[in-house]
């Protein structure tokens, strides 16, 4: 028989429909405590070029367009 003793039983997260970032966490762990975190002032990829996140796939991987946003790059 397997106990759990650490968890969440609900994790809400709230987006910047702007930026599509996480703007907040409200999360209820398992003794039912809420927890809330807000995110400000997130400043993305500190010196670190675009190019670093773009690859090139090899030639048999199978690519799908972006279902979550429609864009096809």
């Amino acid at each position: 028989n397997t106990s759990i003793s650490e968890g969440y039983r609900e994790i809400i997260l709230s987006i910047n429909p702007s930026t599509n970032l996480i703007r907040r966490i409200e999360a209820t762990n398992l003794k039912s405590e809420l927890i809330i975190i807000d995110y400000q002032g997130i400043t993305l990829n500190v010196g670190i070029p675009y190019t670093r996140f773009q690859i090139d796939p090899p030639n048999l991987t199978n690519v799908y367009p972006d279902f979550l946003t429609g864009n096809e790059e």
